[in-house]
């Protein structure tokens, strides 16, 4: 049974793009950890480190549904890349900025720009799933892409703490930004069904407002999706 939970990795392009999306995540994670111990130390001001964490992780609340809105006007696979690469140069910054000794504002508004870049990146790595595997391996898939998430989660603040202690925040700044390449590369190297971007003349809200009032009027899936954005917009700020 446990093996077969793992079927989905016998699929190359799912494989791939999972253990490079491994990578990265662990790498957003050591910067989420840096990031907040270098405001933290420099200011001794814990306001600082509330607002930086927010900065961080507050667009993914706020902006999801415009990325799932994305997903599918683009190609997903080149709009994921460019995402990717907007978040890996926003952490070279980050790294630059921190080895200058700039100030907590400055830093927070880079962090803020890379939640951003990842609030609308993100939905596209989940819409492409389906394109990864066949259809009976979707739920495992959608399963150890959520595993490899709070993986990230324990793996990520650890190596953290290792590069802080031998060298600085530019240093996990730097290690994060070079994390990204392993997803350019998956997608570089995975061939998904050739697809057109959906194009009918409807704006973006009022696409997302169609898209929440079949949810809102579900119970179980208004719930889940209160949850959900009661989780992203507050979980990781405390």
């Amino acid at each position: 049974m446990a093996l077969s939970s793992l079927r989905p990795l016998r699929s190359r392009n799912f494989a791939l793009i999972w253990s490079a999306a491994l990578v990265s995540n662990i790498g957003t994670w050591m910067q989420t950890v840096a990031l907040g111990y270098l405001v933290t130390a420099s200011t001794r001001n814990p306001l600082w480190t509330g607002v930086v964490a927010a900065a961080a992780f507050v667009p993914n609340g706020l902006l999801a549904p415009v990325g799932g809105a994305l997903a599918d006007r683009f190609d997903r696979r080149r709009w994921l890349a460019v995402t990717t690469m907007a978040e890996a140069a926003l952490a070279a910054v980050l790294a630059v900025l921190a080895a200058g000794g700039a100030g907590p504002g400055v830093l927070t508004a880079v962090a803020f720009a890379g939640g951003v870049a990842s609030a609308v990146g993100f939905p596209t790595y989940q819409a492409m799933l389906p394109d990864l595997v066949p259809r009976e391996d979707v739920l495992g898939a959608v399963s150890l892409s959520s595993a490899q998430f709070n993986l990230g989660r324990v793996v990520g603040p650890a190596l953290a703490g290792v590069l802080l202690v031998v060298g600085s925040a530019a240093w996990v700044f730097a290690a994060n930004a070079v994390s990204f390449a392993a997803v350019v590369v998956a997608l570089l190297l995975v061939r998904l069904p050739r697809r057109q971007g959906v194009h009918t003349g409807v704006g973006i809200v009022r696409r997302m407002a169609a898209g929440a009032r079949p949810a809102a009027a579900l119970p179980a899936c208004r719930g889940a999706t209160v949850a959900v954005a009661v989780v992203g917009l507050v979980g990781p700020t405390l």
